[in-house]
């Protein structure tokens, strides 16, 4: 992947190698240690990255402590018994919405105290087939044998996780699974 500052091309590892050379981080955007160092089309290069309040080499440590976190995130589930489906979809859905990588585990312990030791969890990822924008993770609730009462206990939960919802990116639909079969 290369980008197009002014009149000079670079690729992104050239990109990156000059900025992790010269660049700093002051309120959040990057400047130049020193422009003597550098040669005129670099300088083209670095003003244009200059104009956008952005720090390139924090994000780019963020992404790998993030993709760190879902993997322990989804390890973690595993342990709870949680079974996940679609587990691409999952991990790239937490990638995006990193928020609930805190409120995941502790909602499906919670679930799994307030529900027999029987009941299966599995999460999965939804994206309404008609608004590509409309996506969020389902929680399956199956009881064995079905218990309609699940549904105000279901209740009862997204009731005392609705304030942490309100505060974060991303969401989880916890419902009840009634269909047959695993």
């Amino acid at each position: 992947m290369s980008a197009i500052y002014g009149h000079a091309e670079i690729s992104a590892q050239q990109q990156w190698s000059a900025l992790e050379g010269i660049a700093t981080k002051s309120e959040g955007v990057l400047r130049l240690a020193s422009l003597q160092q550098i040669g005129s089309s670099l300088v083209e290069t670095l003003s244009a990255l200059l104009n956008t309040p952005f720090n390139a080499l924090a994000a780019r440590q963020g992404t790998a402590d993030i993709s760190s976190r879902v993997e322990a995130t989804l390890s973690q589930l595993v342990s709870q018994r949680v079974a996940i489906s679609s587990l691409a979809k999952v991990r790239n859905y937490l990638l995006q919405n990193s928020d609930l990588l805190d409120l995941l585990p502790t909602l499906c312990k919670t679930i799994a105290e307030r529900f027999d030791p029987g009941t299966k969890q599995r999460l999965e990822y939804y994206q309404d087939p008609q608004y590509e924008d409309d996506e969020y993770l389902s929680l399956y609730l199956r009881l064995d044998p079905v218990d309609l009462s699940m549904i105000e206990t279901i209740d009862s939960i997204t009731d005392a996780y609705s304030e942490a919802f309100a505060n974060i990116k991303g969401w989880i639909l916890i419902a009840p699974d009634f269909q047959r079969g695993d």
